[in-house]
């Protein structure tokens, strides 16, 4: 996954909408701080579910699951989230 590309298009539909960081991180849950991170594509260990949650708030639709398939419990490592 490309997290500099998705942090981009955040950062880009969240200008557009006219949502200051501190505004969009609260109705996401999350500090202004962390939504820094992501939009500048620092925020690879960040969970897949809180991406999904922003970019439903942005209506952004952006394809976040990895390609391959694991086995039930058997997690992601960032190398392989970062393919």
């Amino acid at each position: 996954m490309n997290w500099s590309y998705i942090g981009s298009k955040i950062k880009e539909e969240r200008k557009k909408k006219g949502l200051t960081q501190k505004e969009l991180a609260r109705k996401a849950g999350l500090s202004r701080q962390t939504l820094s991170k992501i939009e500048s594509g620092h925020a690879a260990l960040v969970s897949l579910v809180v991406f999904e949650k922003l970019l439903r708030i942005l209506d952004l639709e952006i394809e976040l699951k990895p390609r391959k398939k694991k086995r039930p419990g058997e997690l992601w490592t960032p190398e392989e989230l970062m393919e």
